[in-house]
């Protein structure tokens, strides 16, 4: 971790004391990091790009104490995500950056977090639903954020707050509920990956619910929830999406910019 400017090895135990950290999620702070590695130094990568881009444009000010660890699904990642939860996202797109806030659990989750589909949906990803309104200190117009974490559906959108109304009546305990809330999710993130036609909801819901080959699942998975709802929602949703890797150079100018999806 980074904390005062510089490097620092710590244990779980310790992060815990502090309350909250930073994750930094760009190419040039995977750059940076690696460099770091390769030349052994004491210094942080916040002091490196704070060098590169300049104090007055790194937008680093916020970060006190920052975790230089990169995602590998492990027993720290899933140790991290049972003590810590977002509380606020930062987007720095001229930067190509995401950067993510966790605090401490302290009483009530603000996120649920869905594993990504180890069955059948091989391109499912894990999804954080934000399931109430949270202060973050800049404004997201985004329905989603794409992070190596997976994808953090914003409550802002009407997807997402018509999944925390679902979470509510579903018992996620029992497995048939807990593949309706999945195939939900599922189908979202094919929306938001523009890899189902978005002109005909229900035929694509349909399909994502195995009508054909299932259909008393389906017949049960809309007893628990309104087809009609769902698609009047898909409908309404832009599926925008912040996705880092979704970028092109300006020919005259050569600045990073964003293509919204």
């Amino acid at each position: 971790m980074k904390k005062n400017d510089e490097r620092q090895f710590i244990s779980i135990d310790e992060l815990k004391s502090y309350g909250h950290y930073w994750t930094i999620e760009s190419e040039a702070f995977d750059s940076a990091n690696r460099l770091l590695k390769e030349i052994k130094s004491n210094r942080s990568v916040v002091s490196i790009l704070d060098d590169l881009y300049g104090s007055e444009n790194a937008n680093l000010e916020n970060i006190d104490i920052l975790l230089n660890k990169k995602r590998f699904y492990n027993l720290i990642d899933d140790i991290l995500l049972s003590e810590f939860q977002i509380s606020d996202i930062k987007v720095v797109s001229e930067q190509r950056r995401l950067d993510l806030c966790w605090k401490k659990i302290s009483n009530e989750k603000d996120w649920l977090i869905l594993p990504k589909r180890l069955d059948m949906h091989n391109d499912s990803d894990t999804c954080f639903i934000q399931l109430k309104n949270l202060d973050f200190n800049a404004t997201l117009t985004y329905d989603a954020i794409r992070s190596t974490y997976g994808i953090i559906l914003l409550y802002n959108s009407p997807i997402t707050q018509f999944l925390v109304e679902v979470i509510k009546v579903l018992n996620l305990s029992s497995e048939d509920d807990l593949a309706v809330l999945l195939d939900i999710c599922y189908l979202i993130q094919l929306a938001f990956a523009n890899k189902i036609r978005k002109t005909d909801w229900q035929q694509q819901i349909e399909k994502v619910f195995d009508r054909r080959n299932n259909p008393q699942y389906h017949e049960y998975a809309f007893s628990k929830i309104s087809i009609e709802k769902l698609i009047e929602v898909c409908e309404k949703t832009e599926f925008s999406i912040y996705d880092a890797s979704k970028w092109y150079r300006s020919i005259d100018t050569y600045p990073w910019v964003e293509q919204r999806w």
